[in-house]
């Protein structure tokens, strides 16, 4: 590295290295796993002095082992998350296996394995009248609403995206409800989810 160097002024990363990190000679190896890159490995030194080839083979050999690493942590969470569904469908099995004429405890053991597995505070189970003009909260699990109860009903014919998900059986996915058009509108439903239950993240799935 070179501290005249034009690419070191104009790079702010190589200006820290160079500035911060007091680095002169430098060797970055790719860290590869099933033939796509996952990373870099690199080591550097504060003097100029470049990496001979053993050094280099030492270097890959860590940035190998690095790679198969993080390619276990990887398989491990997949395999845990497999697990944690597994354990989720069994629960609601069992439940409807011996709830059969009680939909309650059905309807609790979905939501809270949903929200645990969504890392969600609240689930609720909305349903459609038969007639499609209303639908109504069945079922709530996790932190209590305050201005929305289990059994009340709202017009199906809504702009807001629960409804909307419902007419036309859709996944609907809101990243900041405080950010959205029906908010920053003062739609009335919208505004008690943000203002008085403190929604932000919105994730609507229909039941099909």
């Amino acid at each position: 590295v070179n501290a005249e160097d034009v690419a070191y002024e104009d790079n702010p990363l190589r200006f820290a290295t160079v500035k911060f990190g007091q680095a002169r000679s430098l060797a970055a190896i790719p860290m590869t796993a099933g033939g796509r890159l996952i990373g870099v490995f690199s080591v550097y030194r504060t003097r100029v002095h470049p990496f001979n080839d053993r050094a280099l083979e030492l270097a890959q050999a860590f940035a190998d082992q690095a790679a198969i690493a993080i390619e276990n942590s990887a398989h491990i969470k997949e395999m845990e998350a497999r697990l944690e569904r597994s354990s989720a469908s069994r629960e609601i099995l069992d439940a409807i296996s011996t709830s059969s004429d009680d939909e309650g405890p059905v309807f609790d053991a979905i939501l809270r394995n949903a929200a645990q597995l969504c890392d969600a505070p609240m689930a609720r189970l909305e349903l459609a009248d038969s007639a499609r003009q209303t639908y109504y909260c069945a079922a709530a699990w996790g932190d209590e609403m305050r201005s929305f109860r289990v059994g009340e009903a709202l017009p199906l014919d809504q702009p807001n995206d629960l409804p909307t998900a419902i007419r036309e059986g859709v996944v609907r996915h809101i990243h900041d409800l405080s950010k959205s058009d029906l908010y920053l509108s003062r739609n009335p439903t919208r505004v008690r989810m943000v203002e008085e239950e403190g929604y932000r993240t919105y994730l609507c799935v229909p039941l099909i």
